[in-house]
């Protein structure tokens, strides 16, 4: 046993007798490791949390006109829905229902009509190209010329009562159809990743259930926060017939004076080599 212990002796006194500057840059280096993998897992996370759409393609309803009709319509039926859940959910607090309701109500400066959503993380230059070329292509030849779409809408509809929306009328679906097909072309030439229903619907929200984000209200509230007809059938007539005189590319993750962040602008009536130039 002697010469192993005279061996551990000599091995526990040379690691006593290292440098401690070796000592040292062993725990940085440990360090160093550490907070690498912590930034790997950090930079990880939040481009997991950045995922999904940055960016839509819509038709922005600027008309303060349009504004007021349907802030008077919002102001009849959230309350309305807001009784009806509460009379089907009494364990639920009113004054808790009211403000869930509320929270649904999507602002009227933000109305518009998305042709495309899609995720544009490193590509907003390639698809800027592309929206450039369709404008300029296909657009103009869809409006011949003309310096502004009429939309019509009819009246309001939902999807599976969760958002409230008005309904163009036919024609102004049809215009609008053309412009997501001829669109749609592009964009998947271009290998962009685009969000769209098989089905192009045209719709410009006004309520939406998904904006509630309290979680206390949302655990309670998730699956009775709806607008059934009863709470709006009584208005769906015309709202009459709106102007549009651009196509927008906006930033959805980035709210701007009451809309959204402007990346790109076509506006109608512009003859490609206009277009071209204003560029």
């Amino acid at each position: 046993l002697k010469p192993l212990q005279a061996n551990c002796w000599t091995a526990q006194r040379r690691a006593s007798m290292r440098p401690a500057s070796s000592s040292s840059a062993v725990r940085k280096m440990a360090i160093c490791l550490v907070l690498s993998c912590c930034f790997g897992l950090f930079s990880a996370a939040a481009a997991k949390s950045q995922a999904g759409p940055t960016h839509f393609v819509a038709l922005r309803l600027a008309h303060t006109e349009l504004w007021r009709k349907v802030e008077h319509l919002q102001e009849e039926i959230w309350p309305r829905a807001a009784r009806r859940c509460h009379k089907s959910r009494p364990d639920i607090p009113e004054e808790m229902v009211k403000k869930a309701f509320m929270t649904t109500v999507y602002p009227a400066s933000r109305f518009h009509i998305t042709l495309f959503v899609a995720d544009l993380n490193g590509q907003l230059d390639l698809v800027k190209a592309c929206l450039s070329e369709w404008f300029e292509e296909d657009l103009y030849q869809i409006l011949a010329g003309r310096s502004s779409l009429d939309i019509t809408f009819a009246g309001l509809n939902s999807f599976a009562e969760k958002v409230l929306f008005m309904q163009p009328d036919q024609d102004s679906s049809q215009q609008l159809r053309s412009f997501f097909q001829t669109l749609q072309v592009r964009l998947q030439a271009a290998n962009l990743t685009v969000y769209s229903e098989p089905d192009f619907h045209a719709h410009a929200t006004i309520m939406k259930t998904s904006q509630l984000k309290d979680p206390t209200l949302l655990e309670r509230l998730n699956e009775s926060l709806r607008y059934p007809p009863e709470a709006w059938e009584e208005f769906n007539r015309s709202l009459g017939t709106y102007a549009v005189e651009a196509v927008q590319l906006l930033n959805m993750r980035r709210p701007s004076e009451g809309y959204f962040q402007v990346d790109w602008e076509g506006h109608f009536g512009e003859c490609p080599a206009e277009s071209t130039e204003s560029t």
